[in-house]
């Protein structure tokens, strides 16, 4: 232009005074928001700093990118964040589950835990300190292996209590308190979702119980009387019933939900199965990036498996029989906001 860069106070004319301009000879470029020496035009994170790597090519930099791999789950959960085809590595070997036949390293292949019903992202499934590959009762805590007739199976899972049938779920909410982020709306929000149902809150659903030796599988509503996606649970040669569910899942708004049910009972008279120690905990997060914890809340409840006699089905069936029909399985179990509680609806014939 005529003008030297020492009197020019804008040497690449692009209306940005050099004094201002972070690329006072590039016309191109003006600001360097995150002073990582690339200007904001051409940079991929404009506010994160990094060397411009693009693993999934979606536009975003690696280093501002929450999912690199674009498999769906974020990387601060995923252990392998530039691995489409992995996520998860149970065992830590650096083989991916996908992958991996064994994903817990116990030494049984997760082919071999399936018919044992062990977990096979579990290396000691009972939690009694043996691993399930040498445990006489991998279903059942025992940590000192007692095997009084040395038949191989140690004497709490060697013939328990029968209980394969139909009961009747009876609940009630003791105790439960939550803990709510403070000037969250949104925590205030989900707690009103989450931890709905207060204190004496009473429910009844109908469960079915399958039993094969010591481990049991739990049936009901919510996965439609499928045992294949029934909880595994398990009861010892003294009536001691006991399971854990736990659950994940991301829901809208940011939000991954994890819930975690623990129940421990024990066979009583006529059949019944009482809780003894029967809680669930749900922990909200806020999924963007932080893993945040929005809502904590813990629920106490008194619970009963009250057997259900079996029917004579042609008295059932029979249409001048003081029953006259008979409830189907196929329903809908929701949450009804307005009267706050849980409803079944289900189909009579």
């Amino acid at each position: 232009d005529g003008k030297g860069d020492r009197e020019d106070d804008d040497d690449d004319n692009d209306s940005v005074k050099d004094i201002d301009d972070r690329f006072p000879r590039n016309s191109e470029e003006s600001a360097d928001s995150d002073k990582d020496g690339v200007g904001d035009k051409v940079d991929n994170c404009v506010n994160v700093p990094g060397p411009q790597t693009d693993f999934d090519k979606d536009g975003k930099g690696d280093v501002c990118d929450e999912d690199d791999d674009n498999d769906g789950v974020k990387d601060f959960q995923d252990a392998f964040p530039l691995d489409a085809k992995e996520s998860k590595d149970t065992d830590g070997d650096k083989i991916g589950n996908n992958t991996d036949t064994d994903d817990d390293g116990d030494g049984l292949s997760d082919l071999e835990e399936a018919e044992k019903g062990t977990n096979p992202l579990e290396r000691d499934t009972d939690r009694d300190s043996v691993v399930d590959k040498t445990d006489n009762c991998p279903l059942v805590p025992n940590s000192d292996q007692t095997d009084s007739d040395s038949n191989g199976r140690g004497n709490l899972c060697d013939n328990p209590p029968k209980l394969t049938g139909f009961y009747l779920l009876d609940t009630k909410v003791t105790e439960q308190s939550k803990a709510v982020k403070p000037e969250s709306e949104l925590a205030a929000m989900t707690a009103a979702e989450w931890c709905g149902n207060g204190v004496n809150a009473m429910s009844s659903e109908v469960f079915y119980i399958q039993q094969k030796e010591a481990e049991l599988r739990l049936v009901g509503q919510d996965n439609k009387f499928r045992l294949s996606q029934g909880i595994p649970a398990r009861i010892n040669s003294f009536g001691q019933f006991n399971f854990e569910q736990r659950q994940e899942h991301a829901m809208d708004k940011g939000l991954y939900v994890t819930t975690r049910l623990t129940f421990n009972g024990l066979l009583a008279e006529q059949g019944q199965v009482k809780g003894t120690a029967v809680e669930e905990v749900t922990v909200v997060s806020n999924s963007t990036g932080t893993s945040e914890t929005l809502l904590t809340c813990k629920t106490s409840f008194a619970v009963v498996f009250n057997p259900m006699a079996a029917a004579d089905t042609a008295q059932t069936l029979n249409a001048t029989s003081e029953d006259a029909g008979f409830a189907t399985t196929a329903g809908e179990r929701h949450w009804n906001d307005k009267t706050q509680s849980d409803e079944l609806n289900f189909g009579y014939f």
